[in-house]
């Protein structure tokens, strides 16, 4: 157990200047393989990461320790805050209603796929590219079975307590971390109710537990950090987390991410890389699709943070149910198992973790995006030389070493195969 320090924090919403002032700095700066309106959708995402950790323009000192953080900040905090914004020109309202609509077509999309229908491309009813990406134009499908499989492969591999523990054992022996997203009722993450658990846990052990992990609050960047498995109960008990499948987002109801155990996760870009290398060992071309589903549940997980309602367990894991109980998809175990190790960010092993904008954003030396560039190794050409992820030294990963540990990776572990 490591040693807490109090934070310089602020649990209520990031000042409003400074949302804005954020905003305009990343779109003045940042370019993405999108439309207008997704790719604002996508920054204001950025901006609660930045508010979170004391980044971007909430950085007001050169020591992040000298900033002030704010963990409780949602998407419906950047929203507000960019309400009557002239370069947003959304509202609250406006803005999830975008967000659901680019979900519903990517689900109408599966759909169609599972009943077979013939869909040359990733478009929507209007011939519009799914999530406005100007790429998907030029992608010819063959079989679109390959994404709705992609996709439900995508749906599980952050499912902490059905997959990933599951790795713990052999051939696997692998320990990852994970969690759950959850309605939370940001009311009850009060002093108070810090006060109710402390005194009602009995266990000395969990109690002491209990209090390092609220010692600089209860706020969503505690549950989201710190390992509640031997807590969850109580925050269900206490209405911290609602625990209903589909919870209206109003009032003080926002989604959040509950951590079970601390640990590495999936690597979203080797996802995307290895669905393409497993599934396209006969046809490249049946890879890139299933490639592509991994990716359209990705920018599902992070769409559905900011919906009029809220699913436990997220929204692409409720389209991946509906594929499985299709029928139309067929996949071992082992294969589920196999698809999530090779996924996975193993020891020692530094692998980018994309966010859906990093996918999209352009680097402007390469001019190419992380996806446009896992499609072209996937194709068996020669990939572009950037950094995936952030471009700090400590984050990102250059991309000839993010192939090479694939292959090393796959080198390593053929025998699972």
């Amino acid at each position: 157990m490591g040693n807490p320090t109090q934070e310089n924090i602020s649990l209520g919403p990031p000042p409003k200047e400074t949302v804005i002032a954020d905003f305009y700095s990343l779109l003045d700066s940042v370019k993405l393989l999108t439309d207008e309106t997704n790719r604002k959708i996508l920054l204001m995402q950025t901006i609660q990461g930045h508010a979170n950790m004391a980044d971007g323009k909430f950085r007001t000192a050169k020591e992040k320790e000298d900033c002030t953080r704010y963990p409780n900040t949602t998407l419906e905090d950047i929203a507000q805050a960019l309400a009557d914004d002239e370069r947003l020109k959304m509202t609250p309202t406006e803005v999830k209603e975008k967000r659901l609509k680019n979900i519903t077509e990517i689900e109408g999309f599966i759909k169609k796929a599972l009943k077979g229908e013939k869909i040359k491309r990733l478009q929507n009813d209007e011939r519009e590219p799914l999530l406005g990406i100007r790429l998907f134009d030029e992608i010819l499908l063959k079989n679109p079975m390959n994404v709705a499989k992609g996709f439900y492969l995508g749906s599980i591999m952050d499912n902490y307590t059905t997959w990933r523990k599951q790795l713990e054992k052999e051939p696997y022996s692998l320990v990852m971390g994970g969690g759950e997203c959850v309605a939370v009722d940001m009311s009850k993450l009060n002093q108070g109710t810090v006060d109710e658990m402390l005194k009602s846990d009995e266990n000395v052990n969990l109690k002491l537990s209990l209090a390092m992990k609220v010692i600089n609050g209860l706020h969503l960047g505690t549950l989201a950090k710190e390992e509640w498995a031997e807590h969850i109960n109580m925050l269900y008990d206490k209405g911290i987390i609602i625990n209903q499948e589909i919870v209206n987002a109003t009032g003080s109801i926002r989604s959040a991410y509950v951590r079970h155990k601390a640990g590495k996760g999936v690597s979203d870009n080797a996802a995307v890389v290895m669905a393409g290398i497993l599934y396209g060992k006969k046809s490249r071309q049946d890879g890139i699709e299933t490639a592509l589903g991994v990716y359209l549940a990705d920018a599902v997980d992070t769409l559905d943070k900011y919906l009029p309602v809220i699913y436990k367990d997220g929204v692409d894991e409720a389209i991946g149910r509906e594929i499985e109980s299709s029928g139309r998809i067929s996949l071992t175990e082992k294969e589920k198992l196999n698809f999530i190790f090779f996924s996975a960010i193993h020891p020692k092993k530094k692998m980018p973790d994309c966010s859906q904008r990093y996918f999209l954003q352009i680097d402007e030396k390469a001019d190419d995006t992380a996806i446009e560039n896992h499609i072209t190794y996937l194709q068996g050409d020669k990939p572009k030389k950037m950094i995936f992820g952030h471009k700090a030294a400590d984050v990102g990963v250059k991309s000839e070493e993010f192939y090479g540990t694939i292959e090393k990776q796959l080198k390593k572990y053929s025998y699972l195969l």
